[in-house]
């Protein structure tokens, strides 16, 4: 069996972190005073970084963006309880069984270590992936492709070996990710239960 590099992104992909982050959004816009968006223009948001989100949302500032990023990384510690941001079903027996098939596993997010690592420690993965390339590992944020890009040199991997993007729909773009081609969808990457891998593959 030919081992692949498979590059994951986190919210919407491993972990269902929609219901925590539109609750806290909105969470940020009543403590800030700010009228609300609608949800589904906050949904549309995730995967930017997090000033940019309330930016985008809502029509604001770049200065009030920042402000509302700050309240919102309070509020989410609050939040954040054990279990609020569930993985999806699959998603756990999957990595583990990519891993036992000797596949080269990462994670590539704008969420900063300060969550994530704590998510992937609750999911009980943290060391079932090579690679953890977080937002506060990068100069780039989404939606340049640092992120992936880090994750492909850190794997120290030929670039003809196959691999794998896989992340939530969204509006943003990784044309400019590297890659042999275009890469499987979720339910191509192995004998594994990947099928059960919400999101898609760029």
């Amino acid at each position: 069996m030919m081992r692949k590099i498979y590059i994951l992104d986190f919210d919407g992909t491993l972990g269902d972190s929609r219901g925590l982050i539109l609750r806290t959004m909105m969470d940020t816009f009543d403590a800030l005073g700010i009228d609300r968006p609608t949800e589904e223009a906050c949904v549309n948001t995730i995967g930017l970084p997090l000033a940019d989100c309330f930016v985008v949302a809502a029509g604001l500032s770049a200065a009030q963006g920042e402000r509302c990023a700050e309240v919102y990384r309070r509020i989410f510690h609050d939040n954040n309880v054990p279990g609020s941001v569930p993985p999806f079903e699959g998603v756990v027996e999957t990595i583990r069984t990519l891993h036992q098939q000797g596949h080269t596993l990462a994670v590539a997010t704008s969420r900063r270590h300060e969550s994530l690592d704590e998510l992937l420690a609750e999911f009980g993965l943290t060391d079932l992936f090579s690679m953890i390339v977080a937002a506060d590992d990068v100069t780039m944020p989404n939606p340049t492709p640092s992120r992936s890009t880090r994750s492909w040199r850190r794997s120290n991997s030929s670039r003809k070996r196959p691999w794998s993007w896989a992340t939530r729909p969204t509006t943003s773009s990784w044309d400019a990710t590297p890659g042999q081609g275009p890469a499987p969808s979720p339910t191509a990457m192995g004998s594994a239960r990947s099928s059960r891998l919400p999101g898609r593959t760029i």
